[in-house]
C-alpha cells in the first residue's frame, strides 16, 4: 500500500515536471535519466536493491512535486488535513516496523557471535548473499563463507540459488569442505530431515534463534515466519 501510494505521487510528479519542462521547450532531463537508468537496471541479470540508491534523490524530487500537485488540487481543508495526518501515521508504522523488526535477526545474531570470544574460529552463513553484517559487527579476523550471488556462474545458477534448490546437498558439501566452528541458517532449512541429519552427524547443536522477518523473498519463492538459527560445533 505504501509503495503503491508513493508510486502514484511519483508518476504524478514526473508528469508535472515533464509538462512544465515541455512548456518551456526544454527536455525533462531528470525523467529521461530515471527512465533510462531504470530500464538498464531492469535488463541487468544481477539485481540488488542497493543499485537503486543513486536514483532515490531524483525520485524523491518527483514524489515531492506529485504531493505538491495533489495537495494543491484539494480544495477541502478538512480533507487536506485528514490526508496529511493519515500519510504520517501510516508511514510511521511502516518505518517503525522496517527499522525495529524487519530483518532485525541478522543484526541480533551477529551481536551474539561477537560475544562468542575465542570459541568463534570460523563461520558459514547459509543465507542469501549480503544479508547479514560481517566483519564490521564481529570484529574478528576469521574465515567467513557465504553463498555468492554472481550472475556469471556456469549454467546461470549461483551459490545462493543452489542453496535453496538443494539445501541438504549444499550444506553437507560446505560443512565437509570448510569445517566451520559456527554456522547460521534459515529455520526453513531445518524442515529438511537430511539437513538436520547432517548437522547431527557433524556435532552441531543449536545455540540461538532470532526472529528475522514475517516473510522473505527467496530464489525459490516466499518464506513465511523467517528466523535465523545459530549452530555451534561441539566436541564429540
Amino acid at each position: 500500500m505504501i509503495t503503491l501510494g508513493w508510486a502514484v505521487f511519483f508518476f504524478m510528479g514526473a508528469a508535472t515536471y515533464t509538462t512544465n519542462k515541455l512548456k518551456k521547450k526544454q527536455a525533462p532531463e531528470l525523467v529521461i535519466y530515471i527512465a533510462f537508468e531504470s530500464l538498464f537496471l531492469s535488463i541487468n541479470p544481477h539485481k540488488e536493491d542497493r543499485f537503486l540508491m543513486k536514483l532515490l534523490p531524483l525520485m524523491f524530487i518527483m514524489i515531492g512535486l506529485g504531493i505538491q500537485t495533489f495537495y494543491a488540487a484539494l480544495k477541502n481543508r478538512k480533507l487536506r488535513s485528514s490526508l496529511f495526518f493519515f500519510c504520517i501515521f501510516v508511514n510511521l508504522i511502516f518505518f517503525g516496523y522496517s527499522s525495529l523488526l524487519d530483518k532485525r535477526g541478522a543484526i541480533d545474531i551477529m551481536d551474539h557471535l561477537r560475544r562468542e570470544g575465542q570459541d568463534l574460529k570460523s563461520l558459514i552463513l547459509f543465507t542469501e548473499c549480503h544479508r547479514t553484517p560481517l566483519y564490521s559487527s564481529i570484529h574478528k579476523n576469521i574465515p567467513i563463507k557465504f553463498p555468492t550471488c554472481s550472475p556469471f556462474e556456469k549454467n546461470d545458477i549461483n551459490d545462493s540459488k543452489l542453496l535453496f534448490i538443494n539445501p541438504s546437498y549444499f550444506i553437507h558439501d560446505w560443512i565437509t569442505k570448510y569445517q566451520p566452528s559456527h554456522l547460521v541458517l534459515y529455520n526453513s532449512f531445518l524442515e529438511n530431515d537430511l539437513v538436520v541429519q547432517t548437522l547431527q552427524q557433524n556435532n552441531f547443536i543449536e545455540e540461538a534463534r532470532y526472529f528475522n522477518s514475517f516473510y522473505v523473498d527467496t530464489p525459490v519463492g516466499y518464506d513465511l515466519w523467517h528466523e535465523l538459527v545459530l549452530y555451534k560445533k561441539v566436541s564429540s
